[in-house]
């Protein structure tokens, strides 16, 4: 997805929807997963990826995503950010 201001343009890869059933958590397929979707993301053009959770926190903390309290959501939840 491109986002632009009025000066500035940059692709960044949106994460939408990310959901690991209870039963293979902890045993690194979604942190596989959401390799996968980074390397997509890249490979088209992308130097960021963003996200919004809340649920897993810890598990994109954990993965290199960081809060980003200047980029709102407009559901309100945080949103998380990986630079590429």
């Amino acid at each position: 997805m491109d986002m632009e201001s009025w000066f500035f343009k940059t692709k960044l890869g949106f994460v939408r929807e990310f959901w690991i059933s209870e039963g293979h958590r902890n045993n690194g397929h979604g942190t596989a997963l959401l390799r996968l979707a980074e390397e997509y993301f890249k490979n088209h053009g992308a130097g960021y990826a963003i996200l919004t959770t809340d649920t897993a926190e810890k598990f994109y903390l954990k993965n290199g995503y960081e809060k980003s309290p200047k980029i709102t959501a407009l559901n309100g939840d945080m949103v998380y950010l990986k630079k590429l």
